[in-house]
């Protein structure tokens, strides 16, 4: 039986397995023969927003990087790395239907990230070291980390977590403004 999580992880694992693309044909569940009657088509239409995100940074398959995946439990996490406009992004999906706590390794990343965040979520994983971080995966579930270094993501701005580690680096750091009247 289709579920939306398990169409969107197979097609991730596609991409990252390679494929250029996807194609999709309906073979009735519901026992229409109208493909919008089927609970997981919505689920189509949200794949299309985010494969047509991503194409910009898929489709740069040139990536002087790599990126591995350790998970705790038996479950299996494929990962990919890309390079776009001089930032890294890693996809990685979560292909069983139980959660899995993954530990990334990067492997000949020309920066120090500080923190991967996810491009449709704006989740926030700071990185434990240079070339470590770790996240849990959803049953099925996927991300698309930007790997960011040496900036304060938005989530930081708006509060998700703590800036102290920020503020404290920015100390004495002379920015060329005008001093407050």
């Amino acid at each position: 039986n289709l579920t939306s999580a398990y169409i969107m992880a197979t097609s991730y694992a596609s991409i990252i397995a390679g494929a250029k693309g996807l194609l999709w044909y309906h073979e009735s569940t519901s026992g229409s023969s109208v493909i919008s009657a089927e609970s997981w088509w919505p689920t189509l239409s949200g794949l299309a927003f985010e494969m047509n995100t991503l194409r910009p940074i898929i489709g740069n398959s040139q990536s002087s990087w790599a990126a591995s995946a350790n998970v705790v439990s038996p479950e299996r996490v494929d990962v990919a790395s890309y390079t776009h406009n001089g930032k890294a992004y890693l996809l990685a999906v979560n292909t069983e239907p139980v959660s899995a706590h993954v530990t990334y390794t990067l492997h000949n990343l020309s920066y120090t990230p500080n923190t991967a965040v996810d491009i449709f979520t704006s989740a926030v994983v700071v990185t434990t070291d240079t070339t470590h971080f770790s996240d849990t995966l959803t049953p099925y579930g996927r991300r698309v980390y930007e790997l960011a270094a040496g900036s304060v993501p938005l989530a930081y701005l708006l509060g998700a977590v703590d800036i102290t580690q920020y503020v404290q680096e920015l100390e004495g750091v002379d920015f060329g403004l005008p001093e407050p009247t």
